[in-house]
């Protein structure tokens, strides 16, 4: 089969490795893999006023908000300074988020106050919120990039508010609303927000853009809804997702010039395109090739099977 073989060392970045064809009965060609010394980036974190942040997550990627192989993490010590480490040779794009990813949110209280917030929202070197507007920083191998720094800004946020209506069993089970932005992955955390026991939720602190609510959980057959929102300069109420009981699904995989082929260990899943939240069933392929998958949700999905 064929395999990529990778090498790690200290102070050197990780590269992506050699690829190796390997052969029954036939010894492989010798590899080579060279490594480079690191680049490091370095800066500090400041609020409005211009006094440290600490505990802040910090991405180094080559994409705005995008994670890769060769993306690098770091975090703001309690002077706002942080430093990246092992990082390849090129340009990368440098981000700040106060906020934890996949924050959970749980029931309101009663009595809660309803008075505006604000919070600090991710931000890209030089100190802007677009993404379309961050700057590169190009880095080379052995060096380290000083005065990376970032200001962030506080700004308005906003609640999300509604009821997700179980049509199959109303009022059963946990349910768990996933929250993300519609653009790049990345760009903001996803935030959990677990409904009470009429179905209601609630999500604060929710900056402008456009999201996609997902509901998933609660007893057997799981249920889902999805539902696309979007936020521009207030607090969004009387949203309502809708959930039906999934549909099951019955077919075979065959390899193509094996017609006899046995299927052993081999599972097959459908998801949503280009979906975070992975796949929505999944199920194993009998020996003769045939699957049943059940509680799959309605709309266009992506059908794989895999060993």
């Amino acid at each position: 089969g064929e395999y990529r073989v990778t090498a790690e060392c200290q102070g050197y970045a990780s590269g992506r490795g050699a690829l190796v064809t390997v052969t029954a009965g036939e010894q492989p060609t010798p590899i080579v893999i060279r490594l480079l010394a690191q680049a490091v980036i370095s800066g500090r974190v400041v609020d409005e006023e211009g006094e440290p942040l600490a505990e802040v997550d910090i991405l180094a990627s080559r994409k705005p908000g995008k994670t890769s192989p060769d993306s690098r993490y770091g975090h703001s010590d309690d002077l706002g300074q942080y430093r990246i480490w092992g990082l390849a040779a090129g340009r990368y794009y440098v981000q700040a988020s106060v906020d934890r990813p996949w924050n959970v949110v749980m029931p309101r209280r009663k009595g809660a106050s309803d008075k505006p917030e604000s919070a600090y929202p991710s931000t890209y070197y030089p100190g802007v919120t677009d993404p379309a507007a961050a700057a590169p920083i190009e880095v080379t191998a052995g060096t380290e990039t000083r005065g990376i720094d970032l200001r962030l800004v506080k700004a308005r946020v906003f609640y999300l508010r509604g009821r997700f209506m179980n049509q199959a069993k109303p009022g059963a089970g946990t349910v768990t609303l996933w929250l993300r932005n519609g653009g790049p992955p990345g760009v903001q955390p996803g935030t959990t927000a677990v409904c009470d026991q009429d179905g209601a939720f609630e999500i604060p602190g929710v900056r402008p853009g456009a999201y996609t609510l997902q509901a998933v959980g609660g007893p057997e057959p799981r249920i889902a809804a999805t539902l696309n929102v979007d936020v521009s300069a207030d607090d969004v109420n009387g949203l309502v997702l809708s959930a039906v009981p999934g549909i099951e699904i019955g077919g075979a995989a065959r390899l193509d010039g094996e017609p006899d082929f046995k299927w052993h260990d081999a599972d097959v899943s459908i998801s949503t395109p280009d979906s975070e939240f992975g796949p929505s069933a999944k199920a194993d392929i009998h020996p003769d090739g045939t699957f049943t998958l059940k509680d799959a949700r309605p709309g266009r999905r992506l059908l794989t099977a895999y060993r």
